[in-house]
């Protein structure tokens, strides 16, 4: 994974994952924007993923990754869980929402609500409530619908005599030898502080 710092100027990076040819940027992008077979799964499997994200653009990669990931081919697919994971970073600050274009229809609250549960798993929906600042039916509402939309799960637990239902987001299934978990991506994407709560 390299740093900001190290990523190649666009003709050495073309080159690396076009061969010989050298790809104009726009060019590239609106291919990859587009899902093309010649220039999408090329560049996952031969670009980093802070080269990919940096080349994309940034908001263009929050916006298109959940659809660009279905078009991507057996050949790049291994490499899908790392920029999943950078997905997930730039969009809720944790590393654990997986790319679904849903997210983005989700009203504000709904999504900030779903991203604060991807930061603190296991809490329940009371905790959820007061780290947010809303009324408990509004956070149960939330979790409930985020439940039924298949974003969240709840897992039934039984604290000192009282249930709670402690929240989780819902992964998709992966590798389970799948490096993107070993990769310490924090130092790669920076999160906005206005998105992260420290």
């Amino acid at each position: 994974m390299k740093r900001i710092n190290e990523i190649l100027p666009w003709e050495s990076l073309s080159r690396k994952a076009f061969w010989d040819r050298s790809v104009p940027l726009a060019t590239w992008r609106q291919g990859a924007q587009e899902g093309h077979r010649s220039y999408l799964p090329g560049a996952v499997a031969a670009f980093d993923t802070v080269e990919f994200v940096h080349y994309y653009g940034v908001d263009a990669f929050k916006a298109d990754w959940p659809r660009l990931r279905q078009s991507i081919e057996a050949g790049a697919a291994q490499r899908l869980p790392l920029f999943d994971i950078a997905w997930s970073r730039l969009v809720s600050g944790s590393w654990n929402v997986s790319p679904d274009e849903r997210i983005a229809s989700l009203p504000a609250r709904k999504r900030d609500f779903l991203f604060a549960v991807a930061r603190r798993p296991g809490e329940n929906i009371y905790a959820m409530a007061n780290a947010l600042g809303m009324q408990y039916k509004r956070a149960h509402g939330h979790a409930r619908d985020l439940c039924d939309a298949g974003l969240l799960r709840m897992q039934p637990s039984i604290d000192n005599g009282r249930m709670r239902n402690l929240l989780f987001p819902v992964l998709q299934k992966q590798q389970p030898s799948s490096p993107a978990a070993r990769l310490p991506l924090a130092d790669h994407f920076p999160t906005d502080p206005d998105t992260v709560s420290r």
